[in-house]
C-alpha cells in the first residue's frame, strides 16, 4: 500500500543558479557563415534575471565571431544552423 501512494506524494524543489561557462576561447575557430545562436530563459522564476544574457556573453567570449545571435523565435534561414 505504501508503494502505491509514493508517486503521489512528491515535493517541488526550486534551484536558483547562474549559468556560467569558464571555458577558454576557441582560438582558430572561424565558421563562415557563423552559426546562429539563441538563448531563451524559460524558467518559471527567473532569478537571477540576467542568467540568459550572462550565458550569451560567455558563449560570445568562447566562440567569438563564429556565433551570431538571433531572437529565439526567429526562423532559421535556408542553409544556416541555429543552436
Amino acid at each position: 500500500m505504501v508503494l502505491f501512494y509514493t508517486p503521489f506524494a512528491g515535493c517541488a524543489t526550486e534551484r536558483h543558479i547562474s549559468p556560467t561557462l569558464s571555458e577558454p576561447a576557441r582560438n582558430g575557430l572561424d565558421l563562415n557563415p557563423p552559426i546562429l545562436g539563441a538563448v531563451l530563459d524559460g524558467r518559471a522564476i527567473q532569478d537571477p534575471k540576467d542568467a540568459a544574457s550572462q550565458l550569451q556573453a560567455d558563449l560570445s567570449r568562447i566562440y567569438g565571431s563564429s556565433i551570431e545571435w538571433n531572437d529565439y523565435f526567429t526562423k532559421t534561414p535556408q542553409g544556416r544552423v541555429t543552436v
